[in-house]
């Protein structure tokens, strides 16, 4: 999928601007002597290296504050307000270093960082709110700048995006016409754009119009018909995006772009290449491995606790679907009492939920409350009983970070499309799990696990683990 080329533009002057500011901060500190540049190797100052370096971490801070989202950086006021947390937290990042490591290789004077936070913030809301903003929409009115999309969907929500779109469309979208399966080719849907084909014929049609972005906006209905359109778009070398009432959980729970003010949900699939696949597993063990050590006094604990409470092994074992639907054992702290593993009320409560697509609120985690000891109890609040989950891990069972994994009965009930979101190796913890996993009906949880698989990032990894640090504190995790 190709991202738009003005993300790369924006990422490589942030680079830029970044590193001329700290050289500019470094040349006017008066508390060293030391020059930036040299006639002589190394030519350049040892700070300069390293922000040459760290400017990179602060190009993926401004990403983690979403500065190249279309919406932000078209917004004068949000585009400010995360412009100034993001030169807070680059700012934040090298004071930390600088301290910790006591090293005059970061920065040896606090009057150039002084600088450098002055001269980044009056540079960057002039360069990003004021110049680049304003060029952009520049570009876009004038069409100097374009990106040609073809809209999946004839329904409400295609109409009013392309609607609002003809009322007002910095974006630099020019549409070419619409994908339907019921209405015949050459149909005029409105504004003259008419429909080109069915959805099986979106690879051809992409590439006889040249189109860079695909836009699904299927409204209603099965939801195998929506990832059948995303599957046959993703083989095109367009961008696909998603706005449709069936992904809703993602903006309400997600920050995403959004064109005249609706939300449209990336799908790119960057992360299922080779080198993510590498770098994420040689994460997981590295991190696993960091984890298991760390917290070997806590398994010793835990599993006095638990021979101490009731007789019985100190972990249990049950079989679990992994990729691609492939069985696997899955280890937990045990929190019940022997003999309590069956449960027939749970698992007719759970195909109910699966069914028919859960309800917010809803509770899959259905069990007897006497059969689970006290020790368990703690355990099961604070999600303490997945710490095993670990040893699955460095197995290559799992990951971290990624779907939760499934019964078996479940699998059995699931849907086509629900079995999507075990297309990759379950995770520790996921997506639904640090964005109220309690509060959203199953068929929405799928979807936010398609959404992980469809946008894997390793930032995303780091960010998920973070947040599910607070999940166990306040009890709410575990799955």
């Amino acid at each position: 999928m190709k991202t738009p080329r003005y993300k790369y533009l924006l990422a490589l002057i942030d680079w830029l601007f970044l590193n001329l500011t700290f050289v500019l901060a470094l040349k006017l500190r008066t508390a060293s002597r030391i020059d930036v540049f040299f006639s002589e190797p190394p030519f350049i100052a040892p700070e300069v290296i390293f922000f040459l370096l760290y400017g990179f971490v602060a190009v993926l801070i401004f990403h983690q504050q979403k500065l190249y989202k279309i919406n932000v950086f078209l917004t004068a006021g949000e585009h400010a307000w995360r412009l100034i947390k993001a030169l807070s937290l680059v700012l934040t990042g090298i004071a930390l270093l600088s301290f910790f490591t006591k090293s005059d290789f970061i920065v040896d004077s606090r009057l150039a960082l002084l600088y450098f936070s002055a001269f980044s913030m009056a540079l960057f809301l002039f360069v990003r709110v004021i110049f680049f903003r304003s060029i952009f929409i520049l570009f876009t009115n004038f069409r100097i700048y374009n990106r040609r999309v073809l809209v999946v969907g004839t329904g409400e929500t295609a109409r009013e995006l392309v609607t609002r779109l003809g009322r007002y469309n910095p974006y630099g979208l020019k549409l070419v016409g619409f994908i339907d399966d019921a209405l015949p080719e050459g149909h005029v849907v409105m504004q003259g754009l008419k429909v080109l084909g069915a959805t099986s014929g979106i690879e051809g049609l992409v590439r006889q119009n040249r189109v860079n972005e695909v836009l699904i906006c299927l409204d209603h209905g099965d939801h195998n018909a929506l990832f059948n359109a995303v599957e046959i778009a993703m083989q095109s070398p367009a961008t696909v995006k998603i706005a449709s009432p069936l992904y809703r959980v993602i903006p309400e729970r997600m920050f995403t772009d959004k064109y005249a003010n609706i939300p449209v949900v990336d799908v790119t699939r960057y992360g299922q290449q080779m080198p993510h696949r590498l770098f994420k597993r040689g994460l997981d063990l590295f991190l696993a491995t960091i984890g298991l050590v760390a917290l070997s006094p806590v398994f010793a604990v835990i599993a006095m606790a638990i021979k101490l409470e009731s007789r019985g092994p100190v972990f249990f074992a049950q079989t679990r679907m992994g990729k691609d639907g492939q069985s696997f054992r899955f280890f937990k702290f045990r929190s019940m009492a022997m003999g309590s593993n069956s449960d027939s009320e749970r698992e007719a409560a759970v195909k109910a939920f699966i069914s028919g697509g859960g309800s917010a609120g809803s509770d899959t985690k259905i069990v007897n409350n006497k059969r689970i000891t006290k020790t368990g109890a703690f355990l099961r609040r604070t999600s303490l009983d997945e710490l095993p989950q670990l040893f699955n891990v460095l197995k290559g069972d799992m990951s971290l970070v990624g779907p939760r994994p499934c019964l078996p009965f479940e699998y059995d009930n699931y849907k086509p499309w629900h079995r999507k979101r075990l297309s990759v190796l379950p995770g520790c913890t996921g997506v639904w799990q640090v964005n109220g996993r309690s509060e959203v009906g199953f068929d929405d949880m799928v979807i936010l696990d398609l959404y992980y698989i469809q946008n894997p990032s390793i930032l995303l990894d780091l960010s998920i683990i973070f947040k599910t640090i607070p999940v166990m504190v306040f009890g709410r995790g575990g799955g």
